[in-house]
């Protein structure tokens, strides 16, 4: 969908979701598409149905996120691209896609609404680029009280955050290199103490990335991937990936360096010996 510059896009309200799929598929395959028609149409109104831990995906671009709370069963039953394994395709358009667009639809009647969900049904659930590859926009903006949260969490300029259980050496020889070490648990910790609901986990995490200088992971965790998307720089440690697989992870060209351990990893940022460790 390109933009009209004739038309009033205060006219227009997207009615977006449900999402039920894996969280790769919703931050590389989806999210990033409803980034690109808000920037298009930028007085439209955009309404989100998607799991409240992935709101901050469309986070400020989002004008009314609504929580998708499926039953237990479904929830425990494996994600598969855009879908869950045995949800019936009757069930998502009678109780999920019928009920939303309806309410939405009544309260956006003066405009026009256009829907905007994944297919979920035979080969089209593992379809990758169901939406336009080459309009996806990987700007997250999360919700504001996010950037709140680790501004006051972070208060260095050099840091670099570690996909990793807590390692001593490592923390001491970066922090005699002044870089302060953030290690994942220990970030965990802190926004599992946090109470409301204008934040999420991921959208601290994505305002995290953004403010490091490095994030130290394994490849295909989805750090790493929002790693690539955010555009800050990844160190890979252990299982190193091809060509191939960077090249489709990583549309930004971000830089990606690999090492065998973390402690010679974590020497090789010191000593800003990139070139021959990028992949």
């Amino acid at each position: 969908m390109q933009a009209n510059n004739n038309y009033d896009s205060s006219k227009k309200a997207f009615l977006v979701g449900p999402f039920i799929g894996e969280l790769s598929w919703e931050i590389y395959r989806f999210a990033p598409y409803i980034i690109h028609l808000k920037k298009e149409n930028p007085l439209s109104k955009i309404v989100v149905l998607t799991r409240p831990q992935r709101f901050d995906l469309y986070g400020q671009y989002a004008s009314i996120l609504v929580a998708l709370n499926l039953p237990k069963d479904l929830e425990e039953r494996k994600l598969s691209g855009f879908s869950i394994e045995n949800f019936e395709v009757e069930e998502y358009y009678r109780l999920l896609i019928s009920a939303f667009f309806k309410k939405y639809n009544n309260k956006f009647k003066n405009k026009e609404i256009i829907r905007i969900y994944p297919e979920i049904v035979s080969y089209l659930s593992k379809l990758k680029w169901q939406f336009p590859r080459s309009l996806m926009d990987y700007d997250f903006k999360p919700r504001r009280k996010n950037l709140e949260i680790i501004e006051e969490y972070i208060t260095n300029t050099k840091n670099i955050f570690i996909n990793s259980n807590y390692n001593s050496k490592v923390y001491s020889t970066l922090q005699q290199n002044n870089i302060t070490p953030i290690f994942l648990n220990d970030f965990s910790n802190m926004v599992g103490k946090i109470e409301g609901s204008d934040f999420s986990f991921l959208g601290c995490l994505i305002e995290l990335i953004r403010k490091c200088k490095f994030v130290v992971t394994n490849f295909g965790s989805y750090i790493s991937n929002l790693s690539l998307l955010i555009g800050t720089p990844i160190l890979i440690i252990e299982d190193k990936p091809s060509a191939d697989s960077l090249h489709i992870l990583n549309p930004k060209g971000t830089l990606a360096l690999y090492n065998d351990t973390l402690e010679s990893g974590i020497k090789m940022l010191l000593k800003g010996d990139y070139f021959e460790n990028n992949i």
